[in-house]
């Protein structure tokens, strides 16, 4: 297992970047959300379909996204 060096939330050049998370294995897209949290991002999900990701990010606006290639 590949250990994550934490970075402080607050010294993250991530910090208060909005991110969408889109990934179909829950454990998966549960951990990403919370490395991205730890990092100080907003994370906008996990969602495990395109559909309803799509949904959620109507008329928002992001700064980046995760998404899982076989979706």
């Amino acid at each position: 297992m590949n250990a994550t060096v934490p970075i402080p939330a607050e010294s993250s050049p991530l910090a208060g970047l909005r991110v969408l998370v889109v990934e179909d294995m829950f454990l998966i897209a549960e951990d990403i959300a919370d490395q991205l949290s730890g990092w100080g991002c907003e994370v906008v999900g996990p969602d495990g379909h395109v559909k309803s990701a799509l949904q959620r990010i109507a008329g928002t606006t992001l700064d980046g996204a995760l998404l899982d290639v076989n979706l």
